[in-house]
């Protein structure tokens, strides 16, 4: 069950819509929401509470008042009441609302000088009196955008330049720029990250963007800068089948074949994923007979500074596989044998 407003990133499918508007699970989240009752500020709540006790006393000194005014010194009721009524007047506070409005305009300029503006002057409170903010880091204290910065392949380590969506930046060994097609490895993993990817790289009004899952994002922009173009990569390549990614399986597969009309299958996922599906020996292909392919040990980065840093490790796997091979199904592209 899909619930409305939900946002599909992996994958493909066909749907049907049991419920709309106001009958779906988001609308009766809107129906809840429209329910609950406006709750007042910690201030609001103690100016309240003071205005009903200082009332009370105003009531009780006025009527203690025209008691003893009348009974002890024989006053006629109607000065007492006259007196009892004018006290009254004066011992209500008129500017309590004044000065309450000028102390919260004072936080909302101190609060503009520093970019925020509220709407209602209690907010300034309610925000004075967090102690603890709790908050999702993606998209919220981020930009919600992964860049690809490190890729470790054969015996290189290249650094790739650049930050978010952009498709602008150089890729370096050792701070020296390099030319990609120099180095058959690197040019087989930007591919893999193009072809073996759902996400859709776009730009709309000089602002690039991804559709899809961030990470997916992140390579395709990779591939951009080392010259792999989103569309002309995979219409020399086709798609023919494809493993969608699961949390389960932690990878995915898909199944291309190139110009030549040769069968590729292309692996991406974590790093364990990543490895025990495409790291148990060397790529027997032409282009990297001269680039030895070493297999690191099991859910370790040939790059120490990965282990150390914060960056995401993420594999990319290709085996070149055979054209005559049964077909495994629909959606289940099998790898050859010792692949």
């Amino acid at each position: 069950m899909a619930y409305s407003g939900t946002l599909v990133v992996h994958g493909q499918g066909a749907g049907i819509a049991v419920a709309t508007g106001g009958t779906t699970e988001l609308g009766r989240i809107n129906g809840m929401l429209a329910g609950i009752r406006s709750l007042t500020t910690p201030l609001l709540r103690q100016i309240d509470r003071f205005g009903r006790v200082l009332a009370l006393a105003i009531l009780v000194m006025a009527a203690a008042t025209f008691l003893l005014g009348t009974l002890w010194r024989g006053h006629p009721p109607s000065e007492m009441f006259m007196m009892v009524v004018a006290l009254a007047a004066s011992a209500i506070p008129e500017g309590l609302p004044a000065i309450m409005t000028v102390t919260l305009t004072l936080g909302v300029r101190r609060m503009a000088r520093h970019k925020a503006i509220v709407r209602r002057l209690p907010a300034v409170e309610t925000l004075g009196s967090v102690t603890v903010v709790c908050s999702d880091k993606t998209g919220t204290l981020t930009r919600n955008e992964m860049t690809v910065q490190r890729i470790v392949c054969a015996d290189h380590v290249f650094d790739a330049g650049g930050v978010g969506y952009a498709p602008v930046g150089d890729v370096s060994v050792d701070g020296r720029i390099i030319d990609v097609s120099h180095y058959p490895a690197l040019v087989l993993a930007a591919r893999a990250g193009v072809l073996c990817n759902d996400a859709r790289l776009r730009q709309d009004v000089g602002i690039w963007r991804v559709e899809g899952d961030p990470t997916e994002g992140a390579l395709l922009v990779l591939g951009a800068k080392t010259g792999m173009v989103q569309d002309a990569t995979e219409a020399a390549w086709p798609r023919v089948d494809s493993i969608p990614f699961e949390s389960e399986r932690r990878f995915m597969a898909t199944h291309h074949h190139n110009a030549d009309g040769n069968s590729w299958i292309f692996v991406k996922g974590g790093r364990l994923a990543g490895l025990r599906r495409g790291g148990r020996r060397e790529m027997d292909h032409p282009a990297l007979a001269q680039t030895p392919l070493r297999r690191p040990a099991a859910g370790r980065c040939t790059c120490s500074g990965c282990a150390r840093s914060t960056v995401r490790a993420h594999v990319c796997a290709i085996a070149p596989a055979e054209s005559g091979r049964r077909r495994h199904g629909r959606g289940s592209p099998g790898a050859p044998d010792g692949h």
